[in-house]
């Protein structure tokens, strides 16, 4: 549970945007939330943050939008797939509607939020 935390704290700190909104409303649009995962996965290609998988494959640092979809938007929390055809796997993002990334994994299970249980069989939102 410590583990978890801390990883969760580190990975807010080190991708959480310093100012989420150019109009200073706090909250980002669907597509920049899109466009937050995708930086993200490219920050995890030259940034180890503790995750089991180290650093991430190059061929993540090149991800183009339309392969980052929204899953969920539970209690202004998003849950975001990016899809990486190179590498054949999806990233799971947990973002908050501020821009803060607030867990990251491959299987797309976050035990928090309790409205999300299977990534694989929720509807696109695009």
């Amino acid at each position: 549970m410590f583990r978890f935390l801390a990883i969760s704290a580190l990975l807010i700190l080190l991708i959480s945007p310093a100012n989420a909104h150019p109009s200073g409303h706090g909250q980002l649009e669907e597509d920049e939330i899109r466009e937050r995962a995708i930086w993200a996965a490219s920050y995890l290609v030259t940034n180890d943050v503790g995750k089991e998988w180290g650093l991430l494959p190059k061929s993540w640092s090149a991800i183009p939008l339309w392969q980052a979809r929204i899953l969920a938007n539970v209690d202004s929390d998003y849950v975001i797939a990016v899809e990486n055809l190179m590498e054949k796997k999806i990233l799971y993002f947990l973002i908050s509607s501020n821009g803060s990334v607030m867990d990251v994994n491959f299987t797309g299970n976050f035990p928090y939020v309790y409205d999300v249980n299977d990534p694989e069989n929720m509807q696109n939102k695009e």
